[in-house]
């Protein structure tokens, strides 16, 4: 008998543990949608990139197109957008309220939403039209385009491609306050649930620091991947015939060194948090590795 209740208890705590696992992530997941899903009191372009296919790295160029089907552009709103049907220029869905190169859409292209993300759109194009490259391309937008709640947008709206602006000056001082006061609560989070990849506050005093250090180590080029939802994979290539001289981390979280199809040494990690990459850059610490 007493073999049976403790079956029981231990039953109703795993079933407890599982439930408040699945309420909080669900808690954690909403109230990321709903920060991009019109809460933003500006609406603009916070990302915007060209792929020849849909495997979402933001790179110079591809070393296979892996899509024979479409060109693609990829782009992140602040706030929800919606189909209104109409062909005019407010409608974030119509083609004319977009210019590639300085040249309207083709007509064989479309605009359509990413599923489950209803601030990011895909604009579709012919296989090729990007001729095989992802840089080196503009992007022009409508300046009347609006938000699914109405708001005209504002901001950069002749982008260069890959593009990124994760916060406009005001949310960046917003920031700057903020993260002192959630620093500490940040760190125990992260202890608790043994993420050694999750990534840590950053102020702007520390992204200075960071700049000033990165100045007298090499050069670099940052590549990123955005498949998985709250996660961001990160590339770094030093420009240094001994990469392995040198440690490389974004936001406490040290990237490892890898080596690459091509026989190239680069460093390679994930990040439990979505990085546009504009802040990648300004994340990227070099760092010097002590020589014996």
């Amino acid at each position: 008998m007493k073999k049976k209740v403790i079956l029981i208890v231990v039953l109703v705590v795993c079933v407890l543990c599982i439930g408040l696992f699945a309420f909080n992530k669900s808690k954690q997941q909403k109230s990321t949608t709903s920060s991009m899903n019109g809460t933003n009191s500006q609406f603009r372009v916070k990302a915007a990139f060209a792929d020849i296919d849909t495997d979402m790295i933001i790179q110079d160029a591809d070393l296979k197109d892996d899509d024979p089907n479409a060109d693609y552009v990829f782009i992140t709103f602040t706030n929800a957008v919606s189909d209104t049907k109409k062909s005019d220029s407010t409608n974030p869905f119509n083609i004319k309220n977009y210019k590639l190169d300085g040249k309207n859409l083709p007509d064989k292209s479309k605009v359509v939403q990413e599923k489950d993300y209803n601030y990011k759109v895909t604009i579709v194009l012919p296989n090729g039209y990007l001729k095989g490259a992802n840089s080196n391309h503009s992007l022009e937008i409508s300046k009347d385009l609006k938000s699914k709640n109405g708001l005209n947008i504002t901001g950069d709206l002749s982008l260069k491609l890959p593009y990124s602006k994760s916060e406009d000056s005001t949310s960046t001082k917003t920031e700057s306050k903020n993260t002192k006061d959630t620093s500490n609560s940040t760190k125990s989070s992260n202890s608790s649930n043994g993420s050694s990849n999750s990534a840590k506050p950053v102020t702007s005093e520390e992204k200075a620091a960071i700049a000033k250090n990165n100045e007298n180590m090499p050069k670099y080029t940052v590549e990123i991947m955005k498949t998985i939802p709250m996660t961001t994979i990160i590339l770094v290539k030093l420009d240094t015939p001994t990469p392995e001289n040198y440690k490389v981390s974004i936001t406490g979280v040290n990237l490892q060194i890898k080596t690459n199809k091509e026989g190239k040494k680069v460093f390679v990690n994930s990040v439990d948090k979505e990085y546009e990459l504009d802040e990648v850059k300004q994340l990227i610490k070099i760092e010097k590795v002590n020589q014996k």
